[in-house]
């Protein structure tokens, strides 16, 4: 009896937790209020700051990044998300966001971008997963998986955590993955980038990841598929693309995110991270021939050039 009313309240429970997303009126379980999951984000957000390195406001990428970052603003009208735009100094093609809007783009990424419609295409997929709280719906459904395992299997640790990752929770993400594509897609054409841009992106970023393949696919689905369901969304975002009067907005802003995107700026990019691996290694060097009281000036050195080189 006993066992009958615990599963009765822990049913109750998850039918109070069911809400539609509002973007694509899915309806899915979320045991996660706002202000929890922006705790979460800003938590989040203190450890990158603290243990990554920014590029300046100033600098052609970070204006191009803020720009785009305006738009996203503008077009989600979304009092809840804090929008917040960095660039983080690394090699690797990426960016994500944090709950609450908390959006970082890799410095990296410029190097495959032809132009803005291309870091809309990425932003705006990064922006749509903070809008559609993607992050407490998978933490959501992590925790309604492995109680119902729980409530089912009392001894469900001998079940392949393996097993359950590969069946449940890596489908999940990779549908969560094809929705932060459409909604994306949608929005990034009302803010007048052209919605072809994604197509490129994900078709760019595919051949990137032909090397690790394994990996790529764990948590986001093929590109080949990502390319298809966009190409079947694409009429419709066109029709929002050229229903926006779009194309004086659209010139002035080309015009202004120029530079971000012109090879000199990158290469000068990449030559500054050079140089700074070079004074480090040099700094690393003279301080170890110099007395004891150098030791911490040549750790902290070190530990950027690990981490940032």
């Amino acid at each position: 009896m006993s066992k009958l009313l615990v599963s009765s309240s822990r049913s109750v429970y998850v039918v109070n937790h069911v809400e539609t997303m509002p973007l694509t009126n899915r309806r899915r379980i979320m045991f996660l209020s706002p202000e929890h999951e922006e705790r979460l984000g800003e938590q989040a957000y203190r450890e990158i700051l603290s243990s990554s390195r920014l590029l300046p406001p100033s600098h052609p990428m970070s204006r191009a990044v803020t720009r785009v970052g305006h738009k996203i603003a503008q077009e989600t009208n979304a009092p809840f998300m804090k929008w917040t735009f960095h660039v983080i100094e690394a090699k690797e093609p990426n960016a994500f966001c944090l709950p609450g809007g908390k959006v970082f783009v890799h410095s990296g990424l410029f190097k495959v971008l032809r132009n803005e419609d291309a870091l809309a295409a990425v932003m705006f997929h990064e922006a749509a997963h903070g809008l559609a709280r993607h992050g407490a719906e998978k933490i959501s459904f992590s925790l309604l998986v492995y109680g119902l395992l729980a409530l089912i299997f009392p001894d469900y640790g001998q079940i392949s955590d393996l097993m359950v990752k590969l069946a449940v929770d890596l489908p999940f993400s990779r549908k969560l993955e094809l929705e932060a594509d459409s909604i994306g897609l949608r929005l990034m054409a009302q803010a007048c980038y052209d919605p072809r841009a994604s197509i490129q992106m994900n078709t760019s970023l595919g051949q990137l990841d032909k090397g690790s393949q394994f990996k790529y696919f764990s948590t986001h689905p093929p590109s080949a598929e990502r390319v298809q369901a966009l190409r079947e969304q694409l009429n419709n975002a066109l029709e929002i693309y050229e229903a926006s009067d779009c194309g004086s907005r659209k010139q002035a802003f080309a015009k202004a995110m120029k530079p971000a995107f012109s090879p000199q700026v990158i290469l000068n990019h990449q030559l500054g991270s050079n140089r700074i691996a070079v004074s480090s290694q040099l700094i690393k060097s003279e301080a170890s021939s110099k007395n004891q009281r150098l030791t911490a000036s040549t750790n902290i050195v070190s530990t950027v050039k690990t981490r940032f080189v």
